[in-house]
């Protein structure tokens, strides 16, 4: 009984070391996943688009809605028009951008962070380009950037500006 037990007392320590490095691992996982809650990065995280008339209300402004003018970079200007409904924030971005061969498309990104999200290409409409969404509230406050499809990493963005609380 002796020798059986010897040949396995010197992998009892290393088991020992490898379980508590995979509890550990599984812990820091889960307490990762728990911090990002509904979050930007969130795969809950619910973009719904407005109906063609909640977006001709925000565009007209026949309800009450606040502005925020965006900051431009060279020629670009807009600006965001919001509402807290619901829990839900209604949001559209109107902007005049230079003419380009690529789309230019809408990005949530965490005022404190690095986490962003894209939500929706503009479309070129009378008013400029334009494009509204409906995202929770819970993401308040939110940095809205218009940038041009390919620029991923938002080095380059056009237009900025920030949702508050």
């Amino acid at each position: 009984m002796q020798e059986k037990s010897k040949k396995f007392v010197p992998y009892i320590f290393p088991l020992l070391a490898f379980a508590f490095v995979v509890f550990m691992f599984i812990r820091w996982y889960s307490n990762r996943v728990a911090e990002q809650g509904n979050g930007l990065l969130s795969s809950d995280l619910e973009i719904i688009n407005l109906t063609q008339e909640e977006e001709e209300s925000i565009i007209l402004g026949t309800t009450d809605f606040s502005t925020v003018e965006m900051m431009a970079v060279g020629e670009a200007s807009g600006e965001i028009r919001y509402q807290l409904l619901e829990e839900k924030l209604n949001f559209t971005v109107t902007a005049n951008l230079p003419d380009s061969n690529e789309a230019f498309v809408v990005w949530l990104k965490e005022v404190e962070g690095d986490a962003k999200k894209k939500v929706f290409t503009l479309t070129y409409s009378k008013a400029g380009f334009i494009g509204s969404a409906s995202v929770p509230a819970e993401v308040l406050p939110v940095e809205v950037v218009v940038s041009k499809e390919s620029d991923l990493l938002l080095e380059d963005a056009l237009l900025r500006g920030i949702i508050e609380d």
